[in-house]
């Protein structure tokens, strides 16, 4: 194991036990920085080799193979992260940074008004099914993300002041 792989194994225990970031996000650093790795022309082993060419070069082999520019921004971002964490402790002269690249405005279409009438008109008697439309109803009302709202226990329900508790994204109510 090279020197900017040991290293990479260190920012990872401290990002787990320093920053307490979640292990979702120490699953994105590592397919970030193994996929990274892999990049063909990319063979810096110390963090004084490291380059911002090896990110552009990572960029472009992303790009050719059709990943959005978007994606290519958060795994650019997680690999800036660890540059300027290098260069915090003194291993690196500078944290490498690269301007994102530009990402087109996507409106994601939501569902029309028929759609959510239909949604919630639809009845049954089966149990299954009215705790389907149960959850449905929630998630509009809401704006939970389905697993938010699976993952609500009944004392999250405070039917009294018609709130829901839930855990999102970071852990975060």
């Amino acid at each position: 194991m090279d020197t900017l792989d040991r290293l990479f194994q260190q920012f990872l225990r401290e990002r787990r036990y320093l920053k307490n970031v979640s292990p979702a996000t120490i699953d994105w650093y590592q397919t970030a920085w193994t996929t990274f790795r892999r990049t063909p022309g990319i063979v810096a082993t110390e963090p004084q080799q490291l380059l911002a060419r090896d990110l552009e070069t990572f960029i472009v082999v992303l790009r050719d193979r059709g990943v959005r520019p978007v994606s290519c921004n958060t795994w650019l971002k997680a690999l800036q992260a660890f540059t300027a964490w290098m260069h915090a402790r003194g291993d690196m002269p500078a944290a490498l940074r690269l301007k994102p690249l530009k990402v087109e405005r996507r409106v994601i279409p939501t569902l029309s008004p028929a759609a959510i009438r239909a949604l919630v008109s639809a009845r049954s008697h089966r149990f299954s099914r009215r705790r389907v439309h149960a959850l449905v109803c929630a998630l509009l009302d809401t704006g939970c993300r389905v697993q938010e709202m699976l993952s609500a226990r009944v004392e999250d329900f405070d039917f009294d002041d018609l709130l829901v508790t839930v855990i999102g994204k970071g852990d975060r109510q």
